[in-house]
């Protein structure tokens, strides 16, 4: 259940001036920010767990969007910060995890003004057909059953799949949390085969904060 982000591909001429900003004085470094990651979750070890820049840390990864959305439904809120390039050339981190029958993602980054996260326009609710033929309907809303974080901005965006395209998944969701303090920010995704997201969302994002807040603070 993990699904293609397509990513453009940054050229020689323009990685310079998009790095110019891309790391405030006393900013975390790449290296410390995927020392802050989670990496073990239920028992599971991370799959991936890398360092560098907002592109090329998710660069030629599956991503945070179900693969079949048009073009105008992945942006940030959909697809993660990776694809907003106002993060280009800025010390990422990331991390995937499968555990308990679900994919766990995280993403660090540091940033002044992140993108708000907000469903795009004519995205809510739309039709789209799968490789196999099969016609589905694609939901996304907001989501209020948010992670219980203080002390940060929280928000979050789920998608939802109905009837849903794979056989052996009955009730497919996917959720892409937003925690923003000063200027750290994590992305934490997860995906669920049969519903409820949240309850397995919000537990891996909360201690994911933690972690993440705990080792950067100070």
């Amino acid at each position: 259940m993990r699904h293609a982000l397509v990513l453009s591909t940054l050229t020689l001429a323009l990685l310079p001036l998009l790095a110019q900003d891309a790391q405030a004085a006393g900013d975390p470094t790449a290296k410390q920010l995927k020392r802050a990651l989670i990496t073990t979750w239920a028992g599971k070890k991370a799959e991936k767990v890398r360092s560098g820049t907002a592109d090329s840390v998710m660069a030629g990864e599956s991503g945070w969007a179900f693969s079949r959305l048009p073009a105008r439904c992945k942006t940030s809120a959909t697809a993660g910060l990776a694809i907003d390039k106002r993060t280009w050339g800025r010390p990422a981190a990331l991390s995937m995890i499968t555990a308990m029958g679900h994919f766990y993602g995280e993403t660090l980054i540091t940033m002044a003004k992140p993108p708000r996260q907000a469903v795009p326009a004519g995205c809510a609710r739309l039709k789209v057909k799968y490789y196999n033929g099969k016609r589905i309907t694609v939901t996304i809303t907001k989501v209020t059953d948010l992670p219980d974080i203080s002390g940060a901005e929280v928000s979050a965006v789920k998608t939802t799949l109905t009837p849903s395209p794979w056989p052996h998944l009955s009730h497919p969701e996917f959720m892409l949390t937003i925690v923003r303090s000063g200027s750290l920010v994590m992305e934490a995704y997860t995906d669920s085969a049969d519903g409820d997201v949240e309850s397995a969302a919000n537990p891996f994002t909360e201690a994911a904060w933690r972690r993440a807040s705990g080792r950067l603070s100070g």
